[in-house]
């Protein structure tokens, strides 16, 4: 963990650092997209990720904690699912190049 992450860890809920901290060891693309939900929505109250409404976000159609039914009603235009898969091949290309190093 760099010094700056050591800085942004203090400032997290205890309850939601181990998410942080699996998400910036580059082992985990899930923890990593789970961190980025919890840090958009202010880090405490993670129920709203169920009820999203950020289409716009490029890991919308991959957050977490959401219902089958939420993902059927998902926008899926092309350019937002370019936009997820251009997101998630990125996050998969930190984690593969940390665990090269």
């Amino acid at each position: 963990m760099t010094s700056i992450q050591e800085k942004e860890l203090e400032n997290i809920p205890v309850a939601r650092r181990n998410v942080f901290v699996r998400a910036w060891s580059g082992k985990s693309l899930s923890s990593a997209v789970k961190a980025n939900c919890i840090q958009c929505l202010g880090y405490e109250d993670i129920s709203g990720i169920t009820e999203c409404t950020g289409a716009v976000c490029p890991l919308f159609l991959y957050r977490p904690y959401r219902h089958d039914k939420a993902r059927e009603g998902a926008p899926r235009t092309e350019t937002q699912l370019a936009a997820a898969k251009a997101a998630g091949a990125r996050l998969l290309a930190c984690r593969r190049n940390k665990a090269g190093a």
